[in-house]
């Protein structure tokens, strides 16, 4: 049996949350931006600003998708002329 299914996800989201404790005591939280400023200048040269520009269009129709549900679900459905 793999080792993942043995010890479940519990045990990798707690060493997981250890590690990154550690890295915070040790590098500081400047350390997590200087990582991420690294990735995503990799991240550019290998895909391009076109990945970007594909991110922020999903981002944004996913908010708009989820705007015109939450204000669908909370406006009362009108009812139809004359059925009062």
């Amino acid at each position: 049996m793999a080792v993942s299914k043995t010890r479940g996800p519990e045990f990798y989201r707690e060493i997981g949350k250890k590690g990154g404790t550690a890295a915070k005591e040790t590098h500081g939280p400047e350390y997590y931006s200087e990582i991420g400023k690294k990735g995503g200048i990799a991240t550019s040269a290998r895909h391009g600003n076109e990945h970007y520009v594909r991110l922020g269009t999903k981002g944004g129709n996913a908010r708009k998708h989820r705007d015109h549900h939450a204000s669908t679900a909370e406006s009362p459905t009108p009812e139809p002329p004359g059925a009062s």
